[in-house]
């Protein structure tokens, strides 16, 4: 129980140190219960599914002959055009062989749906890549360096400026290359998995990570250091998978027994038929 406090304190203090900086804890009325963290988080959701709902299918009436809308027509009743803004099928002209999983498509460039002899598996592409990454990450001693195009000019205020000098070796080994210049930082290389337009953000965070070293064991702290450039390295929400890049993600996953991201997220989530019967009470 008390590992279980520490670790939640220490999620605590990693958030308010890449979000804010610093946090106050500040003493507050009893409030009402519309003032509720617990109103408000419901509200919140509520919002978020009513928009998702009006976004999920455009409706546009079919043209006449002549082009004109049929709509201003009461007494005409008209089809409408569903256009399906979230889900992707895979294409694919190789019909999957007896026994392996069929892969259905995508759901909000998002979550991968695959049909086994389990049910229906749904994959996050973001948080599978992310620990395939991780994992690629510490087996190897010394991350490899990509040269940056434009190298970024950093001001660092006087702790991270600290933070770097005490840990330029395990920066180094990271795969990260700067030189100073006065007071500022000029960022000429990152690790290769990561894309270059991260630069900053992943540096940045690396540096805010090495703030908790007191908090955290060597190794345990090293793993959040790899942990912060494979979730900047992977997939992201929005990346369009091909059926290839799918089945490899799968299969890469499959293999190596993986079921939570660096960050202690789910993978994926099995969705049997028993499930699904007992959900609409056929069983």
């Amino acid at each position: 129980q008390t590992s279980r406090i520490l670790e939640a304190v220490k999620r605590a203090v990693r958030s308010a140190i890449h979000e804010r900086g610093t946090f106050k804890i500040k003493p507050i009325s009893e409030p009402s219960y519309a003032e509720t963290e617990r109103y408000k988080k419901y509200k919140k959701q509520a919002d978020h599914r009513e928009k998702t709902a009006e976004k999920t299918f455009k409706y546009k009436p079919l043209a006449t002959s002549h082009g004109t809308s049929r709509k201003n027509n009461p007494n005409y009743s008209f089809p409408m055009e569903i256009e399906r803004q979230h889900f992707r099928t895979f294409q694919t002209e190789k019909p999957e062989k007896i026994g392996e999983p069929k892969f259905i498509g995508v759901f909000g460039e998002r979550y991968i749906l695959v049909e086994n002899p389990e049910g229906l598996l749904v994959i996050d592409q973001h948080a599978a890549h992310e620990r395939l990454l991780f994992e690629k990450l510490k087996r190897n001693k010394k991350i490899k360096a990509q040269q940056l195009l434009n190298p970024v000019e950093l001001v660092l205020d006087e702790l991270r400026y600290r933070l770097l000098s005490d840990n330029s070796e395990k920066l180094i080994n990271l795969g990260f290359h700067w030189k100073s210049k006065n007071d500022r930082i000029i960022l000429e290389a990152i690790p290769s998995l990561v894309p270059q337009s991260e630069a900053k953000k992943v540096f940045m965070d690396i540096l805010d990570e090495l703030r908790l070293t007191k908090l955290e064991e060597p190794e345990r702290l090293f793993d959040n250091l790899l942990a912060s450039i494979a979730c900047k390295a992977a997939i992201k929400t929005g990346d369009r998978l091909t059926i290839e890049e799918a089945r490899k993600l799968v299969d890469d996953l499959k293999s190596e027994n993986l079921i939570a991201c660096p960050h202690g997220r789910p993978i994926s989530m099995l969705i049997s038929l028993r499930d699904l019967d007992g959900y609409f009470s056929r069983r």
